[in-house]
């Protein structure tokens, strides 16, 4: 019995390797995205935080216009606990009451 010339054996392996590549690429590029956009999320809060904790009511609405809108287009269920953070953020800043820096960078520090 033949196992056949070197050349067709090297053949067979480079096509097992696109086949698994090309049905795994999809299933990588997604969590890449999701990541990405966790990421980004996480990173939009703390900013728009940071510019409301300087008193800025218009930051305090692009905060929760960001949270809203995040929220209608977001479809990872990694990424409630971070906008349950948001929101908490977010009633923090529309109360005002106390020091709200301490409170609010306690919860900036779990977005981590």
């Amino acid at each position: 019995m033949e196992i056949g010339p070197l050349s067709e054996w090297i053949t067979a392996i480079a096509e097992v390797g696109a086949v698994s590549i090309a049905l795994f690429l999809p299933y990588f590029n997604a969590n890449k995205e999701k990541k990405l956009k966790s990421r980004n999320l996480r990173l939009g809060i703390k900013r728009l935080t940071k510019q409301a904790l300087m008193s800025d009511e218009e930051a305090i609405r692009k905060l929760d216009l960001f949270l809203t809108i995040s929220f209608m287009n977001n479809s990872n269920p990694n990424d409630e606990e971070v906008f349950n953070i948001g929101r908490e953020i977010l009633d923090i800043l529309n109360t005002k009451d106390g020091d709200i820096n301490d409170k609010i960078n306690l919860l900036l520090n779990e977005l981590v």
